[in-house]
């Protein structure tokens, strides 16, 4: 985490210090001038493939690119768990990644404030430029180039596939978060700071709602019905928004609603799926009329970004140094690096007259037995 930072990040960062057990296991296994090659990035070992992943998406070859953030690395995993990790001078500090018109990934780099692009082969390259500052997520615009928000200078940013870089600004850009292609051919974006939903068109154009309905918002995605879907992270609801500025947002009560949805996106079932990280760890589907279903479990550990795959499920980052995947019948399943991830450790531990290994988990309430297969089940 770039603790350095402390604008970046809405208020749910600060619980990663908390984060448990994780109870799967690892399945088998232009700093000078933009558009300046880096070279061939080296892979590298599983053993470390996995750590503080943020941006997640499906790639052009029918795996999962994902962003290491606190390792400098671009994670890829299939869909049956095999991980591999690239890494390069033209990687700091990775956040948002998107599938590129271009057939390669690309990402931003928000510690060293530069875009990325990396070829299904391992080619990493970087590319700079005026206005790029703290940038966080990217996405594919409809005029073929890279459109990606500027968190740190309230700024929406544009690079071409050949590295140009364009910079805009306006009074409807206030600590931007999240981007996505809106149905009308603007691209539309999140403004946590001042709770609105921004447009810009191609050419520049900035405008921006607001309404009693919008509040904290980050993810934002186009819908399968035409309109614009969020999360609200300040009043823990989903938000739908038509292109001419209509506003309805939904939530989930009782013991189990909405606390803190994160990221969302438009599942291979007609419905949107998103992140729950707050108090309660959980996946979030919605359909078009409303209807909210979660799916919890012991797998899920403060799951962040989420996309949906070519198998079908939807892949998302989870927790500190996991990869996990919820088909749409809400079957929840994690990969993570090898050995049992746990941050901070478990307090205290014994063995079992069952021939386990019992421990207390202090930061989420819980007891868990590992057996000497390293399977963990948490009550």
């Amino acid at each position: 985490m770039r603790t350095s930072t402390t604008r970046r990040w809405p208020v749910r960062y600060l619980w990663l210090g908390t984060l448990a057990v994780v109870a799967t296991l690892l399945q088998p296994a232009s700093t000078a001038a933009a558009g300046r090659s880096i070279g061939q990035a080296a892979a590298q070992a599983a053993a470390n493939a996995i750590h503080r992943p943020q941006g997640i998406t499906a790639g052009p070859d029918g795996a999962l690119w994902f962003t290491n953030q606190s390792s400098d690395s671009i994670g890829r995993i299939t869909t049956g768990g095999n991980v591999t990790t690239f890494t390069g001078n033209g990687i700091s500090g990775p956040d948002g990644i998107t599938k590129g018109p271009d057939g390669a990934l690309w990402f931003t780099n928000y510690d060293n404030n530069s875009i990325g692009r990396i070829t299904t082969g391992g080619n990493v390259s970087n590319f700079t430029g005026s206005g790029i500052d703290g940038p966080q997520q990217i996405t594919t615009g409809p005029d073929g180039a890279l459109w990606f928000t500027n968190y740190d200078n309230n700024s929406i940013g544009r690079i071409t596939t050949g590295g140009n870089v364009s910079n805009f600004t306006g009074s409807g850009i206030d600590g931007p978060q999240q981007i996505t292609t809106g149905p009308d051919g603007a691209l539309w974006f999140t403004n946590y700071d001042n709770s609105s939903i921004g447009r810009i068109t191609t050419g520049g154009k900035v405008s921006s709602f607001t309404d009693k309905g919008i509040s904290r918002p980050y993810g934002i995605t186009t819908g399968p019905d035409g309109d614009l879907w969020f999360t609200n992270y300040g009043n823990n609801t989903i938000g739908r928004m038509t292109t001419s500025g209509v506003v309805t947002d939904y939530q989930k009560q009782g013991v189990n609603g909405i606390r803190g949805p994160y990221a969302i996106a438009a599942g291979p079932d007609g419905a949107l799926w998103f992140t729950v990280n707050f108090d309660v760890n959980a996946i979030g589907r919605i359909t078009t009329s409303g209807k909210i279903t979660l799916y919890s479990s012991g797998a899920l550990s403060f799951p962040d970004a989420l996309t949906a795959g070519p198998d079908g499920a939807l892949w998302f980052t989870n927790g500190t140094h996991a990869i996990g995947r919820i088909t749409t019948s809400g079957k929840i399943k994690s990969f993570s690096r090898k050995g049992i991830i746990v941050s901070p450790p478990p307090d205290g531990i014994t063995a079992g007259p069952d021939g386990a290994l019992w421990f207390t988990n202090y930061y989420d309430d819980s007891v868990a037995r590992m057996t000497t297969a390293g399977v963990v089940t948490r009550f």
